[in-house]
């Protein structure tokens, strides 16, 4: 059966983001809004991932990059650069390069094993993790921003 025609009992929806080449996806029942990078303050001594935060219509909400927390190359934001907030009991937001799209992926496809605690799926070329909210939350509120990472 393709995924396509998968029965939705049978497949999961995910919001894909592209990160220093790379696609990654939300689960779409996680996402409340995606939104245009905003002016972030920044934290002194925060761990390397936060970017900052960010006044969201009255919320202050913490503002991390993808590619710091999964220890990839960062890269110059650009204009299709966006904030994907996460609707969690403590609201956070991803920075990523660019939003795909919403992708349908069957539940047999995904496996856990991101070192975020996540799931990952092949999708052609490229595979499409899920990560854990509360995991990636940890990982940029842990650590000060001079620390190495391994």
């Amino acid at each position: 059966m393709s995924e396509q025609g998968a029965p939705a009992a049978l497949s999961k929806r995910f919001l894909a983001v592209r990160c220093s080449e790379h696609t990654y996806a939300v689960p779409v029942d996680r996402v409340a809004e995606i939104v245009r990078v905003p002016e972030m303050a920044k934290v002194p001594q925060a761990p390397a991932a936060l970017c900052g935060l960010a006044n969201l219509r009255g919320s202050i909400v913490p503002i991390a990059d993808l590619s710091r927390l999964l220890r990839l190359a960062s890269e110059p934001l650009s204009d299709s650069a966006r904030a994907v907030v996460i609707d969690a009991p403590a609201p956070y937001a991803l920075l990523v390069n660019t939003v795909e799209g919403i992708v349908n992926v069957q539940a047999s496809r995904i496996e856990q094993r991101h070192s975020l605690k996540g799931a990952a799926v092949s999708s052609g070329d490229d595979s499409v993790f899920s990560n854990d909210g509360e995991a990636v939350r940890a990982s940029f509120t842990q650590g000060r921003r001079g620390e190495q990472r391994r």
